[in-house]
């Protein structure tokens, strides 16, 4: 019940995001929330959303009991463990400026992203930290199973939380004042390559 409730309020909270970005002036969504009924419709869509949300993992888990019965590689479980697994081994090798330990559970494209934005922090002087690394929930909602095995995909929404924050590298000072873990939600992207599945993309 946890976990659902607390995707619902990211969900939610994702809505309000997009109303705020959307707003400008009296004629943008923003005045909703300056009327009695605007947070009623706040909730509407955050229900609306949650509910598209819950469809897509109910029928991403039957379409995976289908293709794990013509092969293994699809069991929910194993997926479910490989993208927990992932993500901590991530967190870890982003908080040590090291990639080396997990370039076997990259694509070359997130290889050559994250690398980047490592050698970028360390460019202007700066290191993010990662402290309280949690992971809440894992749901898989999209996979794709195509006869060329090299292009079958899935997609895995996680709910995490951290405690996020950059150092001045010249300095040892923190930057800003993000003392406490603030949760996030994500959408990661694994690509098969031969019966392991790499990570791909990340996207907010």
């Amino acid at each position: 019940m946890k976990k659902l409730i607390l995707t619902f309020s990211l969900l939610t909270l994702s809505t309000l995001e997009l109303f705020a970005r959307a707003g400008g002036g009296e004629r943008g969504w923003s005045f909703l929330f300056r009327t009695p009924f605007g947070w009623a419709i706040l909730l509407i869509f955050g229900v609306i959303a949650f509910l598209i949300f819950r469809f897509r993992v109910v029928r991403t888990r039957k379409r995976l009991a289908r293709f794990a019965e013509l092969d293994k590689v699809w069991d929910f479980k194993k997926l479910e463990r490989t993208v927990e697994q992932t993500y901590f081994k991530v967190q870890n090798a982003w908080n040590d400026d090291n990639l080396e330990p997990i370039e076997h559970l990259l694509t070359e494209k997130m290889s050559k992203k994250l690398r980047f934005q490592l050698d970028y922090y360390k460019s202007i002087n700066k290191k993010n930290v990662l402290e309280k690394i949690e992971l809440n929930s894992v749901d898989i909602i999209s996979a794709r199973d195509y006869e060329n095995d090299s292009k079958d995909t899935f997609k895995a929404s996680i709910v995490g939380s951290m405690i996020d924050y950059d150092l001045n590298l010249k300095t040892g000072r923190k930057i800003g004042n993000n003392w406490y873990s603030e949760s996030f939600s994500e959408t990661w992207t694994f690509m098969r390559r031969d019966n392991n599945w790499l990570l791909d993309e990340i996207k907010d």
